[in-house]
């Protein structure tokens, strides 16, 4: 995570102008992809460069967390990716492993998608697309030990029912319900309150 080339990188995202940043992001996808995927194609094209540490993973979602956040980046630069950034940047980090680190990973990568989603960078349509294989996961983590996270999860899930009014099955309702009708019964009022949104 102390390596020179991210602490570069780092400092050019953080520094450049958010939009300018978002006006070429084509040019930086592939690198959140390659250190963020999990056997991404970027990946393969590469197979000399070995998956990222944990905490350069969570550099990395951080700094993709405050592009996300910064409301003078014109979130729709970010539409055009968010099939590709759900699916081979989020979804990788979401699966459960075990860990503190794997934890902190997960609320990081539940965070920025949650961003992403507030902000306005994801279509009805690219959500809709990835809503098969993005909602399992997303109910996964409604099972985390950390409040926040399954708070954030919640949170995620009104953005993406807010955004698919009506364009989900009765199966993958049937799968959520009652995951979210257990979390109205969490000890954590905040979790509580994100359940009732979603």
């Amino acid at each position: 995570a102390n390596e020179p080339k991210l602490l570069c990188f780092d400092s050019l995202i953080r520094n450049c102008q958010s939009k300018t940043v978002g006006k070429h992001f084509e040019m930086v996808m592939p690198i959140f992809e390659l250190h963020l995927g999990n056997g991404t194609k970027a990946q393969s094209e590469q197979s000399n460069i070995k998956p990222a540490s944990i905490p350069v993973q969570l550099s990395i979602l951080s700094l993709l967390e405050t592009l996300f956040s910064d409301k003078a980046c014109p979130q729709h630069v970010f539409q055009p990716f968010t099939v590709d950034l759900i699916e081979n940047v989020f979804m990788p980090n979401l699966v459960w492993r075990v860990g503190g680190k794997a934890s902190s990973l997960r609320k990081v990568t539940v965070a920025s998608l949650y961003s992403l989603l507030r902000a306005g960078g994801a279509t009805s349509r690219a959500l809709c697309s990835v809503a098969p294989r993005l909602l399992p996961l997303l109910k996964s983590n409604l099972d985390d030990n950390d409040a926040s996270t399954i708070q954030i999860v919640c949170l995620s899930l009104a953005m993406i029912f807010d955004n698919l009014p009506g364009m989900l099955g009765v199966e993958p309702v049937n799968h959520l319900y009652p995951d979210l009708i257990k979390c109205l019964d969490d000890s954590n009022d905040n979790v509580r309150f994100a359940a009732i949104k979603a």
